[in-house]
């Protein structure tokens, strides 16, 4: 019984790739990675610019991290109000980000705007975040 066919496929195929997928998988407790040594650079929007109705909020942002990330979090939150204008999330599993989004601004209200991204450094919970503020007119 050991030497029929369907041992062998199971032997040389099926678990070999059951072991690989199982290693391969996203794994919760391989990494541990501080919140501190992730590095978050907010290029765009700059702190203190001003939108008018109609202008593209343009944000470019960088995020490196020493493990791969589980995926991060875009908030652009009115202050006037505490109206959140703008969400994305995006799962990944990379230590380098290069986020390239934009929102529209579509309103005509005086107020103080904070982009807010949050990095998800693992399945944990843990993350690392940074803001800007810009205004919107």
């Amino acid at each position: 019984m050991s030497n029929h066919p369907m041992n062998t496929v199971i032997r040389n195929i099926i678990l070999p790739a059951i072991l690989i997928a199982f290693i391969n998988a996203c794994d919760r407790h391989d990494h541990h990675v501080a919140p501190a040594s992730v590095n978050i650079e907010i290029l765009k929007p700059q702190t203190g610019l001003a939108y008018g109705p109609g202008d593209s909020v343009k944000m470019h942002i960088n995020i490196t991290s020493p493990a791969p990330m589980h995926g991060y979090e875009l908030h652009i939150t009115r202050l006037s109000d505490n109206k959140e204008v703008y969400y994305k999330e995006k799962d990944l599993h990379e230590k380098d980000c290069n986020i390239r989004e934009f929102w529209m601004y579509n309103e005509n209200c005086n107020s103080e705007m904070e982009l807010e991204i949050i990095a998800h450094i693992d399945h944990e919970g843990n993350t690392s975040s940074k803001k800007t503020k810009f205004y919107c007119h």
